[in-house]
């Protein structure tokens, strides 16, 4: 996040000095103003790229946020260095009616190292990188509340957030669990649903990651009863839904496990979201047509979650997919190795898919679920059976095929058929 932010050398020169300022004479200092002419794309990078100059020089942090009409600057650092700027600032022909909103003393930063983050709404275009992109109604242009404290630390949350920011990218945010208040959960569908629909079609990867993050959203405020409709309304518009609620679901799993580990929610919260998730994708595509995509019958496959493994949604997912597909896997959830051997050495199947946690990466299982491939084979009355493998981990490290000794890694659900009839073919054509 910080080299996002601030050179090197800006994060050096803060760093030298603060120290020292923030012992007790740090203030901050929330103004509101109008532009006199609308900012440009240009105007805002000159503009970013002097005030972060300046203010590491002066130990000065803090977040600009450009509404429609209004300017609102929260500035915080030195007592004589604040004062200086905002002297500065209500002189600059750039903008009119300077109105400040609070002047205090603060214990500590917000916003430390950021020596001015740009925040707005999703209604501008072109915007410079590294923007923290916020639901317009964030900040009404009639409201004067940006120096209330729920709303600035809801805004330095925000920043240090999963869903703030995406690698330099203007990505409109849905606030996860302790930013949806900001939005207001009376018109949350209506307000999700508008912004969707303005998302153009060559911003899809905005519009998914806007879409993840408020299923996220929902399944950490317990809002159960709107998960099933949310991914319902996802998917009318959608030749095939289920893949588009695939990639909803893994991207959620995702953003889980990130807010984990930043402490936003606990593994309890996780199960239940999960669990929820099962439920919900289940009921949508209860009684839905499936695609039969070739006139033979399928292989026998079965579905497993890593022993042990207490996050299924994965396995789930990949049963769900293959059955839609036409194919009729076995779905099972062995605690133990030994359950799954037992499993194989009953029963003939030309494939084993073996899934762990969507959520966590788990790095120390690893080894083990290399050990549980090997087994596999050997208990397998099958000596050319195919074994896929996937999770967070194969998502993220494509090379740990070969260490796990797998004939595919199943990155995301949607692709399951395919890997597992490649692996399948694999195993026919080298043994």
């Amino acid at each position: 996040m910080l080299d996002d932010e601030a050179t090197s050398a800006e994060i050096e020169a803060v760093t030298e000095r603060k120290e020292v300022a923030d012992k007790g004479d740090l203030i901050a200092l929330s103004y509101r103003s109008i532009p006199k002419v609308p900012f440009t794309s240009n105007d805002l990078k000159s503009l970013l790229e002097q005030a972060r100059k300046n203010n590491a020089r002066e130990q000065i942090t803090g977040v600009i946020v450009m509404g429609r009409r209004h300017i609102y600057q929260w500035l915080e650092g030195p007592k004589d260095s604040v004062d200086k700027l905002m002297g500065q600032i209500i002189t600059d022909p750039r903008h009119v009616d300077v109105k400040v909103l609070e002047r205090r003393p603060i214990s500590a930063r917000l916003f430390d190292p950021w020596t001015m983050l740009l925040a707005t709404d999703s209604s501008k275009n072109e915007l410079p990188e590294n923007t923290l992109s916020l639901p317009e109604d964030l900040f009404t242009e009639s409201s004067e509340n940006i120096s209330s404290q729920d709303s600035i630390t809801t805004l330095a949350d925000l920043a240090r957030s999963p869903a703030g920011f995406h690698s330099g990218k203007n990505v409109e945010v849905v606030y996860e669990r302790t930013h949806r208040s900001a939005i207001g959960a009376q018109s949350f569908d209506d307000q999700l649903r508008k912004r969707l629909d303005n998302l153009e079609a060559t911003r899809n990867r905005e519009k998914w990651d806007l879409a993840a993050s408020a299923l996220t959203t929902l399944l950490l405020e317990d809002d159960f009863s709107k998960v099933e409709h949310f991914l319902r309304a996802m998917s009318k518009r959608e030749a095939d839904p289920l893949t588009l609620q695939v990639a909803l679901l893994e991207q959620s799993e995702r953003r889980l496990g990130d807010l984990w580990l930043e402490d936003l929610c606990s593994s309890i919260d996780i199960n239940i979201a999960l669990s929820e998730m099962i439920r919900a994708v289940r009921s949508v595509n209860f009684g839905t047509q499936r695609v039969w995509r070739v006139p033979v019958q399928q292989p026998d496959v079965l579905i497993v979650s890593q022993p042990g493994e207490s996050h299924m949604l994965p396995a789930m997912l990949d049963a769900e997919v293959l059955w839609q597909h036409g194919w009729e896997p076995t779905l099972e959830f062995p605690k133990r190795d030994e359950d799954l051997q037992q499993l194989l050495a009953d029963h003939w199947f030309e494939a084993l898919d073996i899934s762990m946690s969507g959520v966590f990466r788990r790095p120390e299982r690893l080894r083990r679920l290399a050990d549980t491939v090997e087994l596999a084979r050997d208990s397998s009355i099958n000596p050319k059976i195919a074994i896929t493998v996937g999770g967070r981990a194969m998502y993220e490290d494509g090379s740990l095929l070969i260490e796990l000794g797998a004939d595919g890694l199943v990155t995301t659900a949607s692709d399951v058929e395919t890997v597992i009839q490649d692996a399948i073919h694999r195993r026919t054509v080298t043994d």
